[in-house]
Formats: C-alpha cells, structure tokens, sequence
C-alpha cells in the first residue's frame, strides 16, 4: 500500500490521508481530517500514531510574497511556525516531506473536480463542510503521483488499465 497525507495548514488546517495499490489509480481508502490552526501539529501527530503511516507528505507552502492573494484573516508567523512544526514532527518519525506552493498544484486544480473524483478522493473531503481538506486532498493526489509512482487518474494510460 503506497500511503500518502496532503496538509493545507493555515487557521484551518486541511489534511487527507489516502492509500493506493502499487498501480491503483484510484484510492483505496481516504480519511479527511480538519482541525484549527493551533491543533494541526497534534492532529499531525495523532495521524501518524494511528497509521496507516504515510510513505510520503506534502505540505503546502505558505505564500506571501506581494501581490499573492487570499491572505486575507491569516497570521504568517503562526501559519509559518504551525508549518515548521508540523514539518518536524513528520521528518522527526522518517517520513520524506514535500512543500509545495498552491500555484503549483493550481493547474489541476483548475481543470475541475475530476482528477479528484476519478481518485475516489472527492467523496471522502465534500465541499461543504471539508474546503481545507479538499485542499489537502489535492495536495495529496499530486504527491502521490509526482512523488510516489500513483499513476494520474486524469490520464488516458491510466484510465485504460
């Protein structure tokens, strides 16, 4: 099982914690998670006691160079700390830690739920009620295919398996 864990962190932290077959484009199982920004790192840590533990992380970068938006009600040096912790705990217990920038993620993110949907992650983080775990289930779909061999839900070799 190739396990994965997406964070959005921020005044509310987002995490998706999902597993594959080796192969397997869509999940096989998903677990949405949100909590407030304080409570991330404990969150974090109780994700990886409870396992299953993630082979890989990817944590999402706190922007906030000029003239990068929705920043709006958010605390950069509490969002930068919650990141760091977060970070620490994960590399502390030997689990490889990707950060990466929304905008970077932003192109499938923009092509629409279906990436999402075809992952069978869209059902575990509705809309809703779990935006920030939506948020993180993008992150995670994206490690797990950029970093961990998952093969693309959105693609047509993969779809053709």
């Amino acid at each position: 099982m190739i396990t994965v864990l997406g964070i959005d962190p921020g005044d509310t932290a987002g995490f998706l914690l999902a597993g594959w077959v080796p192969g397997g484009r869509r999940a096989a199982f998903g677990r949405a998670f949100q909590c407030d920004g304080a409570s991330a790192p404990g969150l974090c840590e109780m994700i990886l006691a409870a396992g299953p533990r993630p082979g890989a992380v990817q944590i999402e970068a706190f922007d906030d160079r000029p003239g990068v938006t929705a920043l709006h009600g958010t605390r950069p040096p509490a969002i930068r700390a919650q990141i760091d912790a977060m970070a620490g705990i994960l590399r502390e217990a030997g689990v490889p830690v990707f950060t990466r920038r929304a905008a970077d993620v932003l192109p499938w993110i923009n092509a629409g739920d279906a990436r999402l949907k075809d992952s069978g992650l869209l059902a575990v983080c509705s809309p809703a009620t779990m935006r920030h775990a939506k948020s993180a289930a993008w992150h995670c779909l994206y490690c797990a295919v950029r970093n961990c061999g998952i093969p693309d839900p959105a693609s047509r070799k993969a779809a053709a398996r």
